[in-house]
């Protein structure tokens, strides 16, 4: 708070926190954070009574680093009319999405089943059945419950193993399928990085320079966040380091080619 007072008279900014909104991911500190609507203004104090205020500005921040935007007075009054009503909702307390590996977590999701060969419905329910058991298994409360975007990363795990398969096989087309199916239901870099490969390998040079530019911006995020271990449990520091450096050679090579 800044401002000046003498005699009790003077003036003063001030900022407060009006309500949470919603966990987001953020741009500033890549966490997965909860974001607030706060309000600055600036006031003024006759013997310490504020008797006028004025400049009312509204922000939508990060709880955690303050990185987000300056609002509208409108859209700040819409999304106090929306928490008071209920409609934004704090998904740590609702749970109302939450589901087993078994219940597709979007429209895309689900219709992707019809995509595929009755042996590869039959492999892909089989890792899901494996994930939830692993995970049922780690927990002292029963059986375990994902959010619809855990649910987005796990699919896309056994989505990405199927691919592995194909590719290990000389399947390079059905590979590129799976993971870019992976990619597309979780939008997460580390499968970004395999849909470049393959792309890259099939002769699809601006697809794999974008999916690579995609990974590199991101994968300094990915090196502290708890969504990794969703996506492949196993992987090292090292070992996501030396994807990067592998997609800066690609990436280069691309460039170059397309140049």
């Amino acid at each position: 708070m800044g401002g000046f007072t003498i005699n009790g008279c003077g003036a003063g900014s001030t900022e407060k926190k009006i309500c949470n909104l919603d966990y987001r991911d953020c741009q500033g500190c890549g966490q997965r954070t909860m974001y607030e609507l706060r309000e600055t203004r600036t006031k003024a104090y006759v013997f310490f009574i504020p008797v006028a205020k004025w400049n009312v500005k509204y922000y939508v921040l990060c709880s955690v680093c303050r990185f987000g935007n300056m609002i509208p007075a409108e859209m700040a009054e819409r999304l106090k009319a929306e928490v008071r009503a209920g409609a934004t909702k704090n998904p740590k307390e609702d749970r109302s999405d939450y589901g087993s590996l078994f219940i597709p977590p979007s429209a895309e999701a689900g219709a992707l089943q019809a995509a595929l060969t009755e042996e590869e419905k039959t492999n892909f329910i089989d890792l899901l059945r494996h994930l939830q058991e692993w995970y049922d298994s780690s927990s002292e409360e029963g059986p375990v419950s994902f959010h619809p975007q855990a649910r987005t990363l796990l699919w896309g795990a056994a989505l990405a193993k199927i691919g592995d398969h194909y590719r290990s096989i000389g399947r390079n087309d059905k590979a590129l399928f799976f993971v870019s199916t992976a990619y597309s239901l979780s939008q997460h870099p580390f499968f970004a990085y395999n849909v470049a490969i393959l792309s890259a390998e099939a002769g699809d040079l601006k697809r794999a320079q974008t999916l690579l530019e995609t990974f590199l911006a991101q994968h300094q995020n990915m090196l502290t966040s708890p969504l990794l271990k969703l996506v492949n449990p196993d992987i090292t520091t090292g070992e996501l380091e030396d994807m990067a450096k592998s997609a800066r050679a690609t990436l280069a090579s691309i460039r170059s080619q397309l140049a």
